[in-house]
């Protein structure tokens, strides 16, 4: 008999919002469960053998996947190995969320196992924690621009902003603008373009809401829009 299993809701880490960046998160987590899936086919051919349904395994693989997205932040730990920030990490998810430990030790999975296959998980997710599959040489520019050489990144590291949803952040406002705008622009100077861009990121797209909703205040929202905006138009005029 199959033990019983916890509706699918206890393992979303996403809830309902259809913003941009949590769709392109959800999108991003599929991606490396894929990629995961491939490269570790033993950890669920182990967990099979507990007779796990395979759907199931993926839907909490994903869960993990994407509180680790969520929730590194390896810009505060840039010479700690990966693997001692994967101990970490997982003892804060365990602790946050028992239930990840409780169904598996419910088939009967050893919590040697269990730690094993998590820890390989999130190792290789730090290991290969990008925005998106391919990036425009133009975003990817002005996302090294603005993580290395402006303050946007402290910003909302300090209000509990991961470093995956940092970047995620300023590429979905770079991209906008390089993909949508460039080609509105009235004039090649980038001081009379800047309020513009910024009023058309605020207000035709959900990047402002998405700020607001992870608890950033409106001013310093309205700076990282600013920021990015000023850095993105300069690669294009």
């Amino acid at each position: 008999m199959i033990p019983y299993m916890p509706p699918m809701a206890e393992f979303d880490e996403f809830g309902n919002s259809g913003d941009q960046m949590t769709r392109q998160l959800s999108c991003d987590t599929a991606r490396l469960l894929s990629l995961f899936e491939s490269e570790s086919p033993e950890s669920f051919t182990e967990l099979s053998r507990y007779r796990m349904p395979k759907f199931f395994v993926r839907r909490i693989l994903k869960s993990v996947i994407g509180y680790v997205l969520k929730n590194a932040n390896m810009s505060e730990h840039p010479s700690e190995p990966a693997e001692r920030y994967a101990e970490k990490l997982l003892a804060t998810l365990l602790s946050r969320k028992p239930i990840f430990q409780r169904i598996f030790l419910t088939f009967g999975v050893p919590v040697c196992v269990l730690r094993g296959i998590l820890l390989k998980l999130i190792i290789f997710v730090l290991k290969n924690m990008k925005v998106k599959n391919s990036i425009d040489p133009a975003v990817d520019r002005v996302l090294k621009i603005v993580e290395n050489t402006t303050d946007v990144f402290v910003i909302l590291n300090t209000y509990g902003i991961s470093l995956y949803e940092s970047r995620l952040a300023v590429t979905s406002i770079a991209e906008h603008i390089i993909k949508e705008i460039t080609g509105k622009l009235s004039s090649a100077n980038i001081e009379e373009n800047l309020p513009k861009t910024i009023d058309e990121i605020i207000n035709t797209t959900d990047i402002y809401n998405a700020l607001i909703s992870k608890g950033i205040p409106d001013s310093k929202a309205r700076d990282i829009i600013k920021t990015t905006a000023y850095v993105s138009l300069k690669q294009v005029i």
